[in-house]
């Protein structure tokens, strides 16, 4: 079959050479069957889905459609990213022709949400740094990889060290807040869907917890001081005095994960 005669292998229609996919094994799909399903997922057709995993990809849409979607309730976003912090579902835009894929928080494997400084500027009120938030999540049921910027122009509060030789900057305005709610929902998704699983190292599951709440890749260097201040820079979002049920929660719950981690290093 030549190269402009291709038929798509999910519902057998001409699959025509602009905008069709091809998929892993070598088979295609039009665009037409692959339009409900987001951008960032087609893209990885090529290089992670075969046919039979593209099937799965269009029950998902179904099951996201029917079942995630009539739930989802907003809680917190940020750019592009929207999230359900009650249900523990989440969907990242994707223009506005599409539905979004809502997916659970419980199928993320890793993530990163990170602002990259480029540019330090001096001004007369304060200095700013300008940058790009990042944002890469890796995921399965279904699965994908997927990465991008979510802004290209975004400043946030600098200043120079004493000797001028180091730039030190705030995250963006929002991210901290975000990321802490995105973060605490992840691993309360976690919790939830392996709560009926035997643990064999329950200490060590809790300090993993507490490791990933407070957001240490490394926590050998990690410093008495540096400790309470991350627990007060955390605890300032889900203040227990005025929150709601569910943030007085969530601030127990850093407060637990700093006795644990002042304990692991006998602060």
């Amino acid at each position: 079959m030549g190269i402009l005669n291709e038929k798509c292998a999910y519902c057998g229609a001409k699959a025509g050479i602009f905008g069709r996919n091809k998929l892993l094994d070598g088979k295609y799909v039009c665009s037409k069957c692959s339009a409900d399903i987001p951008s960032y997922i087609v893209s990885c057709l090529p290089t992670g889905y075969t046919f039979e995993d593209f099937v799965e990809l269009k029950k998902y849409a179904e099951y996201s459609k029917n079942e995630l979607k009539p739930r989802f309730n907003e809680t917190y976003s940020y750019y592009s990213i929207h999230i359900d912090t009650e249900h523990g579902l989440y969907y990242i835009e994707d223009g506005i022709w599409s539905d979004p894929f809502y997916l659970e928080m419980s199928n993320i494997e890793d993530f990163d949400l990170l602002f990259a400084p480029e540019k330090y500027k001096e001004g007369l009120i304060g200095d700013k740094v300008y940058g790009k938030v990042l944002f890469r999540i890796k995921a399965h049921d279904p699965y994908f990889y997927f990465e991008t910027i979510l802004d290209d122009k975004v400043k946030a509060k600098a200043k120079k060290s004493f000797f001028g030789s180091k730039v030190e900057c705030d995250n963006p305005k929002g991210l901290d807040e975000f990321l802490l709610h995105f973060n605490v929902a992840w691993q309360t998704s976690l919790h939830s869907q392996h709560e009926y699983e035997a643990t064999v190292d329950e200490e060590a599951t809790e300090l993993q917890q507490a490791l990933t709440l407070f957001m240490f890749d490394s926590f050998e260097d990690v410093t008495a001081e540096q400790l309470k201040a991350q627990r007060n820079k955390l605890i300032k979002t889900f203040h227990p005095d005025i929150g709601t049920d569910a943030e007085q929660k969530y601030a127990q719950k850093i407060n637990a994960a700093y006795e644990i981690l002042k304990t692991m290093r006998n602060f």
